[in-house]
């Protein structure tokens, strides 16, 4: 498939593709004499099947319209929406609408990351983003596999983002520490990447746009930068970028069986746990446990049943 310069991209998300990470992927992705139109879609705390029925699927297969490059990404609770919103089928029809606008363009899942649990020991969230990335590349396997049964070309790529910053945090909390992001505590370190629990800070944002540009791009990322990223760091983002990509380059694919293997015996009793202790602890200790050993049971009968994410049924 031919694909050089891109001139129009298009990213389908919410609150953590917004803010400074559009503008910050136009500036990164821009050359000497080309420019990179970048369309924002973000809902905030949007599902896809919900951008697609606020207009994405129109947006991306109205005439004229040709995107060269679609970035889209599912909520960050991905278990739960491959459970409830039809992630797969949605990830699907969302190609399906893009590619019908450019049957040339490169499709992107931006793996999204969930809220960090303790500012001060980010451990258990590290190890739970670590266990999460699988399945965002089982996801996108999934679909290209429906892409391969019905004869064609077209593939969705994955942009293991979350995985990255992860990664990122890994370095910036560790012994050595990174020169710039490192604080003398760890809460003050996280400050420097994330506003809250959850979103970027513009240093983040601009962590993942050269990600997204090392894995949309053969080319030398340009030498442009942020004015709110200082030389020195910017140098140190990029070689960390690098050491991270050349990581996951390294990294083997997932056959279907090993997928469905580390979804019910890794990922789901790690993801469970996690939201047990966070997310679902705003309805009182004794409905979150509650919760917990419901979905811990129904989800493992579930997905040793029906796998959608090493099924080979149509989509």
């Amino acid at each position: 498939m031919s694909w050089k310069h891109p001139e129009r991209a298009i990213i389908s998300g919410h609150s953590l593709t917004d803010g400074a990470y559009p503008d910050q992927l136009a500036l990164i992705m821009a050359g000497p004499s080309d420019r990179l139109q970048v369309d924002a879609h973000n809902i905030a705390g949007s599902t896809i099947a919900t951008r697609m029925e606020r207009g994405l699927k129109a947006q991306l297969s109205r005439p004229g319209g040709r995107y060269d490059i679609m970035l889209v990404t599912e909520q960050h609770t991905l278990l739960g929406n491959i459970v409830w919103s039809d992630t797969i089928g949605q990830l699907r029809q969302a190609q399906d609408a893009f590619i019908t606008g450019n049957p040339d363009g490169r499709s992107f899942l931006f793996t999204s990351w969930l809220a960090i649990d303790d500012l001060t020991d980010p451990g258990r969230w590290i190890a739970v983003e670590e266990a999460m990335a699988p399945l965002w590349r089982c996801a996108a396997s999934r679909v290209n596999r429906s892409l391969a049964s019905d004869g064609r070309k077209d593939r969705l790529e994955v942009i293991p983002t979350a995985a990255g910053l992860a990664w990122l945090v890994r370095q910036a909390t560790g012994p050595e520490g990174v020169p710039g992001l490192t604080m003398p505590s760890t809460a003050e370190t996280l400050r420097q990447l994330f506003t809250d629990d959850v979103h970027p800070t513009p240093v983040a944002s601009w962590f993942v746009a050269l990600l997204t540009h090392a894995f949309i791009s053969s080319r030398p990322a340009p030498t442009h930068r942020p004015t709110s990223v200082s030389i020195k760091l910017d140098l140190r983002l990029r070689d960390l970028a690098r050491q991270f990509v050349q990581l996951e380059k390294n990294a083997s694919s997932a056959t279907p069986e090993q997928c469905r293997d580390h979804l019910i015996h890794t990922a789901l009793p790690i993801y469970l746990a996690y939201q047990r202790d966070t997310q679902w602890q705003k309805d009182g200790k004794r409905a979150a446990y509650a919760k917990w050993i419901r979905h811990s049971i129904e989800w493992s009968i579930k997905f040793r049943l029906s796998d959608p994410l090493s099924s080979d049924l149509p989509l």
